[in-house]
């Protein structure tokens, strides 16, 4: 009998102890439930904050988007190299009149200055004031008409598309609802911030691809297809140490993506004329 009970406790010690070791790994699940769920919630919080944002933009009036764009004129430093590539801006500055004269939408709003920017890289981008800065390195590479064009209208395309604005629009949303759910608490902030930066990956890639789809519709009004922009695209990707996986964490879709949606777009223009 002695045995036997001894036994009985020996089993029941170790079910005592198998339910200790279990509690622990489920409050640990608990815990990373609640985050994921904080996390979502949040991640759909800045959601509706940003279509709110989206629907604000998309219906403000030119005057009202054209006193922005002057008061964010003064924060734009403007340290440029326009006298030093005089030739070379004059035929940036052709080419976008060129541009803007196909797109209605852009009459009445900014006349897009061109400023050079002194950089070896090549890139060019739209400031919120509605500037366009190409840098130095692009003018050093002596592309052609039609791939400068389809720098150029990319970042019009920008432009027409308010995503100055947009983004803009985004940042100032992301402040107040800080302001509004975190209570000043630098934790809450951090996994907005995390929640913020999943969604702008998707944002970011989905404004590029239309801004490369306004380029390549421009290439074709212009030229009569999208050559110019396949193979821009075609040389930043030569020249790229990005391998095609990383970009599945950047803000851009890849070159390979890009060549493709600009050869689909010029296949389907031309089958539907």
């Amino acid at each position: 009998m002695e045995v036997k009970k001894n036994r009985n406790n020996l089993r029941l010690d170790l079910i005592t102890s198998k339910n200790v070791n279990i509690s622990e790994p489920s409050d640990i699940k608990s815990f990373f439930e609640i985050v994921l769920k904080v996390v979502i919630v949040l991640y759909v919080i800045f959601l509706l904050f940003g279509l709110i944002a989206n629907i604000v933009v998309d219906n403000i009036s030119t005057q009202t988007q054209l006193r922005i764009e002057k008061v964010l004129n003064l924060t734009v430093r403007k340290n440029n190299l326009n006298d030093k590539y005089p030739r070379e801006l004059k035929k940036l500055e052709r080419i976008k009149r060129e541009i803007m004269k196909r797109d209605d939408t852009l009459k009445g709003k900014s006349t897009l200055p061109i400023y050079i920017k002194p950089n070896s890289t090549v890139n060019a981008f739209l400031m919120p004031n509605g500037s366009i800065f190409v840098t130095e390195g692009i003018l050093k590479r002596k592309y052609s008409d039609e791939e400068l064009t389809f720098i150029l209208a990319h970042e019009i395309g920008h432009y027409s598309n308010k995503d100055h604005i947009h983004t803009l629009c985004k940042k100032f949303m992301f402040k107040m609802m800080c302001l509004i759910f975190s209570n000043n608490n630098d934790e809450v902030t951090k996994v907005f911030e995390k929640a913020r930066n999943i969604e702008n990956l998707k944002y970011s890639k989905f404004r590029e691809s239309k801004a490369d789809k306004y380029a390549g519709e421009m290439l074709i009004k212009i030229y009569g297809s999208t050559k110019g922009g396949v193979m821009l695209l075609k040389d930043l990707k030569k020249n790229s140490l990005v391998p095609e996986f990383a970009y599945v964490f950047l803000d851009h879709p890849s070159n390979n993506v890009r060549i493709k949606k600009l050869q689909k777009l010029e296949k389907r223009i031309k089958k539907g004329s």
